[in-house]
């Protein structure tokens, strides 16, 4: 099970690597949000409870969810209805399940059911049903989720956690409005971020990218903005913070937070000023996307 769930954390980590906020005139931190949500099943009371869907009577589909949410680039999205089914989206393909959703104490769970799949030593596979859980929360046109640790197989040595932001979709497929309503804390950028192609540092408002120094700020319509000598850009900005714990002490955590910029320019005439950083990383687009840097502890 925990393998199946790496799996499709990693889809979605990969074609997400979310964006967040909160209300115009409020911040949010990810990493507080992050710990809010972190849960076991073993503390939620279904270790082992359901094998599928079926077996959940208690069940209902969150009215709050309905609808369809994207990324803040809007190259990703979830679309739950009211039938119980939920489809994602992205460039690296589609996923399509059922869900149902419980309240659990102070804790509201989406409960997704999906094949896995199994191979023995001698090559055989087998395909099983189970269910899996995310605890979320819906605030302001923002659904923030994270998986639950699976506490099944007591031979895992590790958990890990990975926080999702998505944004409310309006009629038209945009996500512009809900963005605008929601601002990230800056404090959420704070760290040095690598990558095989260097690294940028982010602290107290300004970026370094080698010798250059950038100022940043977060500005109404929830993009990151960065200024250097006159020349301002924005970016659309995805993050996805994830931690990961040794299971016999949960103090021990390695955070693996993940930043991803997307230029929100135009067109190829419409320069970024991190084009040193956007040159490494392919041709320009709209929505160009600058790559993936890991921060450092």
């Amino acid at each position: 099970m925990k393998k199946v769930l790496s799996i499709v954390l990693c889809f979605a980590l990969a074609a997400t690597l979310f964006g967040c906020g909160m209300s115009v005139g409020k911040e949010v931190n990810l990493r507080d949000k992050l710990a809010s949500l972190v849960t076991s099943d073993e503390a939620l009371g279904v270790k082992g409870k359901y094998s599928a869907l079926s077996d959940i009577t208690d069940g209902s589909v969150d009215k709050d969810l309905i609808g369809t949410w994207k990324t803040a680039d809007g190259e990703t999205s979830y679309v739950y209805n009211e039938d119980g089914t939920v489809k994602a989206s992205s460039e690296y393909g589609d996923f399509e399940t059922k869900f149902t959703c419980l309240t659990l104490g102070e804790y509201k769970v989406i409960c997704e059911e999906m094949e896995m799949e199994s191979e023995d030593a001698d090559g055989n596979t087998t395909t099983s049903t189970i269910v899996s859980y995310s605890t979320y929360d819906v605030d302001n046109d923002a659904l923030y989720f994270t998986n639950v640790e699976d506490t099944t197989d007591e031979n895992v040595d590790s958990s890990q956690y990975a926080l999702m932001v998505m944004y409310r979709a309006d009629e038209s497929g945009s996500v512009d409005a809900a963005v605008a309503k929601n601002k990230v804390a800056l404090d959420s950028f704070t760290g040095t971020w690598s990558s095989e192609k260097g690294e940028i540092k982010i602290v107290d408002g300004t970026l370094t990218l080698g010798k250059d120094v950038y100022d940043i700020s977060m500005n109404d319509k929830g993009k990151l903005v960065v200024d250097k000598d006159g020349s301002s850009t924005e970016y659309s900005v995805n993050i996805s913070i994830r931690k990961q714990y040794d299971s016999e002490d949960k103090t021990q955590a390695t955070e693996t937070t993940a930043l991803g910029l997307y230029f929100t320019g135009a067109d190829e005439n419409d320069k970024p000023n991190l084009e040193s950083v956007l040159d490494d990383w392919g041709e320009y687009k709209p929505n160009y996307f600058s790559g993936t840097f890991d921060l450092k502890q």
